[in-house]
């Protein structure tokens, strides 16, 4: 780059206080995904490794990065494939990563068998492990330790779809919304009372890189305590892969071998099960919501091909529960 001090823009004033000023460089801007933040690839001339510029969003720029900052270190410190930071700019609030590559755990499901995405799911799980059960052994001078999963998050993403899923499909009418709140109080009272883990809070098929066979993780610094169902369900019941029955069961089963080598006890398979299945109710129409807001609010369209495989999720997790009968009557009726 050949321009003078006070022509350069902030992303290239950082390249240029981290590195030799005489190396050429340009910049690629990384296609995001429903993310605010910004992500360029910066390329030197001389064929150095390449570097991931994250430049923040305009709110809370210093709170997002620093939480971004904690949260990377102490998954670091227990060996958790997260990206390198190899500086942070304070006054811009840029960061410099480490380059994964372009290609997500999602782009392999979309493009290649079966057989070759089950050892990559695998390794995955073996990284939730970690993230779930290794870290619960430091001091927990984490900031995701701060925050959970509580009856008044979870029931606020329930909440999140109800509203923008009413600007998409039918109004409910208010006996019946009511009902379906009352059920989905008593879901998200059972939730909360779960044992708590440190989850990723986004643990999906489009924030996993795959580089060198290797799973990496981004999109972390969300993370906060929660029943460990939740990255879970995150993972395989995800509606951008939409596995196959038989799969989901095989790495449900391959988790609880994990966790139960790990917690050196055996697993209540009922228990788990039924908590996954109120899990999956709660996430996928957590997911369901998202899709409708950045369909209305943010021209996202492309989001809504989602929504059925999520949505069928939800219905799915509630079959055989009577208890929940009347809810998945109003799924069916109203959200379709």
């Amino acid at each position: 780059m050949n321009k003078t001090t006070k022509s350069l823009t902030k992303e290239e004033q950082v390249i240029n206080n981290y590195i030799n000023k005489t190396k050429e460089y340009s910049f690629v801007k990384l296609k995001g995904d429903a993310s605010e933040r910004q992500y360029y690839r910066t390329l030197f001339k001389d064929n150095s490794p390449s570097l991931i510029l994250m430049v923040p969003s305009l709110l809370s720029q210093k709170e997002e990065q620093e939480k971004y900052i904690n949260i990377r270190n102490y998954l670091s410190d227990f060996k958790v494939n997260v990206p390198l930071i190899y500086h942070y700019d304070e006054p811009s609030k840029i960061m410099l990563l480490e380059d994964l590559g372009d290609t997500l755990l999602y782009d392999i499901i979309k493009k290649t068998a079966k057989e070759t995405f089950i050892p990559l799911y695998k390794k995955a799980i073996d990284e939730l492990i970690k993230i779930q059960f290794k870290t619960l052994s430091g001091s927990r001078n984490c900031s995701a330790f701060t925050i959970s999963f509580d009856e008044e998050k979870l029931m606020w993403e329930l909440n999140f779809f109800l509203t923008h899923a009413q600007k998409i499909f039918n109004k409910i009418p208010s006996p019946e919304l009511a009902k379906i709140r009352e059920d989905c109080k008593k879901i998200v009272a059972t939730l909360a009372c779960e044992p708590q883990v440190l989850n990723h809070r986004d643990y999906h098929s489009k924030n996993l890189m795959v580089q060198h066979e290797q799973i990496k993780i981004i999109d972390f610094q969300d993370a906060r305590l929660g029943p460990c169902q939740y990255d879970l369900v995150s993972l395989i019941k995800d509606s951008y892969a939409n596995l196959d029955f038989k799969l989901i069961q095989e790495l449900i089963e391959y988790y609880l071998e994990q966790k139960e080598t790990i917690e050196q006890k055996k697993e209540n398979r009922e228990k788990f099960f039924y908590i996954f299945d109120l899990m999956t109710f709660q996430r996928s129409l957590k997911a369901c919501g998202t899709f409708c807001y950045l369909n209305i609010e943010k021209q996202r369209s492309e989001y809504m091909e989602h929504y059925p495989i999520a949505l069928n999720y939800a219905k799915e997790s509630l079959k055989n529960k009577d208890e929940y009968r009347l809810l998945l009557e109003n799924l069916c009726t109203y959200f379709k």
